[in-house]
């Protein structure tokens, strides 16, 4: 909020960085509430497949286009077709 009137300012940054704010305050009541029923290396594993849930999707949304057009070309390139 203290560089809102920057020039540099950059909104997709802001809005990023308060989700994860939100996505950190949520993991941490979670942990919380699920620790009465498990020890800390279980919750540990619920906590990272859910982050992988929840990133997913918007790793797909944003980087998939980009994957298909570049990636895939840049690797057969480099490695060669093999089928």
């Amino acid at each position: 909020m203290a560089s809102l009137t920057e020039l540099s300012f950059n909104w997709l940054g802001f809005i990023s960085a308060m989700i994860s704010n939100i996505s950190f305050t949520y993991r941490r009541i979670y942990s919380k509430i699920a620790m009465t029923d498990m020890d800390i290396t279980n919750l540990y594993a619920y906590i990272s497949i859910i982050a992988l849930i929840v990133c997913i999707p918007p790793a797909i949304i944003f980087e998939g286009p980009q994957l298909l057009q570049n990636g895939f070309n840049d690797v057969i390139a480099k490695v060669g077709l093999t089928v």
